[in-house]
């Protein structure tokens, strides 16, 4: 077993996960993991999250060192936060921006249930946007979230 992280939709499906390789595999034991914000999860056994989204999958996840990171579907790794100890957390973003918005079609009209999350590097320049079906995901991660990349 390399790293357990959860599906970001269900909150509950769990997958084995090697960052080295971007492989994964099903664990041969089912877990169940209620739907905690991702800063909760460090001192779990479950590090983290994934989305799929057309077939290609992203990944939020603590390493071994205590690093929150976000991976792309084509493996490119952004690191976010640092866990110093207790609730302290070091920001390694470097100026990358975080923006959660409702998603829309191209009339301007919203897709209920579904979510965008655009990156921006420190100049504002757009570095990946994905938009992603949230309607399962409880309140409660989903603004845990907007918070934690804000």
């Amino acid at each position: 077993m390399k790293m357990l992280i959860f599906d970001h939709v269900t909150g509950d499906d769990i997958i084995d996960f090697d960052p080295a390789t971007g492989l994964w595999r099903y664990p041969e034991k089912p877990r169940v993991t209620p739907e905690l914000e991702i800063m909760a999860r460090f001192t779990l056994p479950v590090r983290g999250s994934f989305t799929e989204v057309d077939g290609k999958r992203y990944y939020l996840y603590w390493t071994a060192d205590r690093i929150l990171l976000f991976r792309l579907p084509d493996g490119t790794e952004y690191t976010l936060f640092r866990h110093l100890s207790d609730a302290r957390f070091e920001d390694l973003r470097d100026g990358l921006k975080f923006e959660i918005v409702p998603a829309e079609r191209r009339d301007g009209s919203a897709i209920p249930g579904y979510s965008t999350v655009r990156m921006h590097d420190k100049t504002g320049t757009l570095l990946h946007e994905v938009s992603y079906f949230f309607a399962t995901v409880s309140s409660a991660l989903h603004d845990g979230y907007h918070t934690l990349y804000r």
